[in-house]
């Protein structure tokens, strides 16, 4: 066999050989495609529903923990597979934006866009509902929850929500159970429990400062403020705003999620020492089972 008949065969043999292999992974990226296709479509069906002919809403699987829309993250892998924006989804359900059937990626990503605004208003309801059932309790309720509604209702707004936007009207339960209309703007909800809270919270907590202020001032008046009683030397408890002012050293029992050996609860206990109004000393001491007087020395 002459030289140039052996290099034709040699270069049919490998297209015979590499024919195939680019067949198959065209093929699998073909399907990959398709199951991403489905999977964003099936996602996108499930996010959606209403009761009646009541407002669309989305699920609480929506978004993750940092309240990124999950679909965001299904688009990008269609993407990669190389996806363009005129390749189809498929849709079993009907939703607010569409029926069912096959919508374009381009619009997919519409839908998702919408989704990413609806979880971004979820994530800062949850502590504007948390601020509802505080506003309804007696005392003004926790002014912690007043605080991460209002700084979250800010960073809501960086990320271009508008304060009209709506929520989805719907019946919750405050802290007793009691059914509250929840409807309205982002911003009137806010007004209505966050802003009216907090003032309500701050006041009350003003009252409940007062006594421990006339007395007390500095790294102690924050310690007493922090903790609002404390153990005094040989074991007496006490809130007495007087008291804690005229003892040099507290004692704070603390018990940790720890088991002694000898299988009782391990307590911490956290002693102060005050050099007038300031905190000269801090140290922790570790007893097996319930304090005793000596331990308050």
């Amino acid at each position: 066999m002459t030289q140039p008949v052996v290099v034709l065969v040699a270069m049919l043999t490998v297209l015979l050989l590499v024919a195939p292999a680019r067949a198959d992974k065209a093929a699998d990226k073909a399907q990959d495609t398709r199951y991403h296709a489905q999977q964003l479509g099936e996602h996108i069906d499930n996010m959606w529903s209403r009761e009646g002919e009541g407002a669309w809403d989305i699920g609480a699987a929506a978004g993750d923990d940092n309240g990124k829309a999950r679909c965001k993250a299904l688009i990008t892998d269609f993407e990669n597979d190389g996806a363009k924006d005129t390749d189809k989804i498929p849709l079993l359900d009907d939703g607010p934006d569409f029926v069912k059937g096959e919508i374009s990626l381009a619009d997919a990503k519409l839908v998702c866009d919408r989704i990413q605004r609806m979880v971004t208003i979820k994530m800062w309801e949850k502590w504007a509902k948390f601020s509802m059932q505080e506003f309804r309790k007696q005392g003004g309720g926790n002014i912690k929850f007043y605080e991460n509604c209002l700084s979250t209702y800010d960073e809501m707004l960086k990320q271009g929500i508008a304060a009209d936007a709506t929520v989805v009207s719907k019946k919750v339960n405050d802290a007793a159970g009691v059914a509250v209309e929840w409807s309205g703007t982002v911003k009137q909800l806010r007004m209505k429990y966050c802003d009216a809270g907090y003032k309500k919270a701050k006041e009350e907590q003003e009252k409940r400062d007062a006594p421990y202020k006339k007395v007390i001032q500095g790294e102690k008046l924050a310690t007493a403020l922090l903790y609002r009683s404390a153990y005094l030397a040989g074991g007496a408890v006490t809130n007495d705003p007087a008291k804690l002012a005229a003892a040099s050293v507290w004692f704070i029992d603390t018990e940790p999620p720890q088991v002694c050996p000898n299988g009782t609860q391990r307590h911490v206990i956290h002693r102060f020492e005050f050099a007038g109004n300031k905190l000269a000393k801090s140290t922790d001491i570790s007893t097996c089972g319930i304090p005793r007087a000596g331990n308050f020395k």
